[in-house]
């Protein structure tokens, strides 16, 4: 009997169709929601630039679909189109109504691309990208100072917004991670003892919470692990009291904790929380060094908190400072890499690992003065226990010295004897 395994495939039998649908392809290569939109829009504003494609976008998707399978020198020409009148564009004065961002336009082809990856077009990339103009609007930023969170906090009308402003400013998070964000989420993290941590209470002689762990683009290839104050710990459970109240029940692990309508339970997406955000922003009036001829704030309006944190993070000063610290604070950023490329395959480390680190920053991370001041009385209070049992620790070694010393001289004067 023959060991080759039973036939599943025949070249015989091999068809090549025409799809009916191109666009169940486009989108059946996007996970995210937030990116399914981005790339959406994109396309839908390209196709709608080329006036022989009409209809609805399905249809308009079905003909570009069409013309790029059967006339690729065209569509290669065609997009090459498309990249010069985007640059026309971003040659205009800043102030003209059709003023494009040089640095927008890469995103600009970024559904185009998936569409035609996605339905097996192939297109070389290099001579359309290169019409793109150098990126020359980018203009330095900052983050902000704990004072100007301090300001935008005063312009809160709700602990919901509160949360997410000390949650940020505490864990560099983007704004895109609040989408889908649930209670099961986020846990608290107990103090065991002095330098060790777990999310296991009952570990926990005190039950004393220092921080929070929060999952960030759950159920999504961006996954990671961060944290989050004991300020913005202690805010959330203000939300859950709120909660609790508008829902008439305890929330459930896969619940949204951000509701913009209780009645259905909707949650927020991302615009949704961007539009709060701005909000609240525009009317602390912290952002009123816009400077007009170049369409820049001096500060991001959200972005500006993981800009601090960052800032913060990075010049923590860490005693035996290493390799592995750098890389956990890079993925409490939310950057897979780390340091090197290397380090995503062969370093791991639990979360517990990165909260002495985390720690070490909180203070400087928290906007409340009363936190911030609670914090660093733990820490010298900390140091202290560490001088004292180092203290007993000493003590008890010249103890034990003392005890064979004098072993020693019974042992000599017990030789001399005999």
């Amino acid at each position: 009997m023959s060991s080759k395994s039973k036939n599943i495939l025949s070249i015989g039998k091999l068809e090549t169709t025409l799809l009916d649908d191109p666009l169940e392809q486009f989108y059946g290569g996007i996970k995210s929601v937030e990116t399914k939109t981005a790339y959406r829009k994109t396309l839908r504003e390209f196709l709608e630039s080329v006036e022989d494609f009409d209809g609805t976008f399905e249809e308009q998707a079905k003909q570009f679909y069409n013309f790029a399978r059967e006339e690729p020198e065209k569509l290669k020409q065609l997009l090459k189109n498309y990249a010069i009148h985007l640059k026309q564009r971003s040659e205009k004065p800043v102030s003209d109504t059709h003023y494009l961002s040089p640095s927008t336009i890469p995103n600009k082809f970024k559904g185009i691309k998936k569409f035609l990856k996605m339905n097996e077009i192939p297109m070389e990339w290099s001579n359309i990208e290169a019409i793109f103009p150098e990126i020359t609007n980018l203009h330095p930023t900052r983050g902000y100072t704990t004072e100007e969170i301090k300001h935008i906090l005063d312009y809160s009308t709700d602990v919901f917004s509160d949360f997410i402003i000390l949650a940020e400013s505490s864990s560099g998070m983007r704004v895109g991670g609040w989408e889908n964000q649930t209670w099961g989420n986020i846990r608290p993290i107990y103090e065991i003892k002095t330098g060790q941590y777990s999310h296991d209470k009952s570990k926990s002689e005190r039950g004393r919470i220092v921080c929070a762990s929060m999952i960030v683009y759950n159920e999504t290839s961006s996954k990671y692990l961060g944290l989050i104050s004991i300020e913005a710990w202690d805010k959330l459970q203000s939300v859950r009291k709120q909660w609790i109240q508008k829902m008439k029940r305890e929330p459930k692990e896969d619940d949204p904790i951000l509701l913009t309508r209780f009645k259905d339970g909707r949650h927020y997406s991302k615009k949704g929380i961007q539009a709060k955000m701005y909000h609240i922003i525009k009317r602390s009036n912290i952002q009123k060094n816009l400077k007009k001829e170049i369409r820049a704030y001096e500060v991001p309006a959200t972005h500006g908190m993981r800009k601090r944190w960052n800032k913060i993070m990075s010049e923590q000063k860490i005693n035996e400072d290493s390799h592995a610290n750098l890389i956990r604070k890079e993925r409490l950023f939310g950057h897979k890499i780390g340091v090197t490329r290397s380090d995503n395959s062969y370093f791991f480390s639990e979360i517990e690992e990165y909260v002495p680190q985390y720690l070490r920053a909180m203070p400087d991370l928290m906007i409340s003065d009363e936190y911030r001041a609670k914090r660093e009385l733990g820490l010298v209070q900390n140091e202290n226990k560490k001088l004292k049992q180092t203290l007993q620790e000493k003590n008890l070694a010249l103890e034990m010295v003392e005890e064979l010393k004098a072993k020693f001289e019974r042992f000599e004067k017990y030789e001399k004897k005999n």
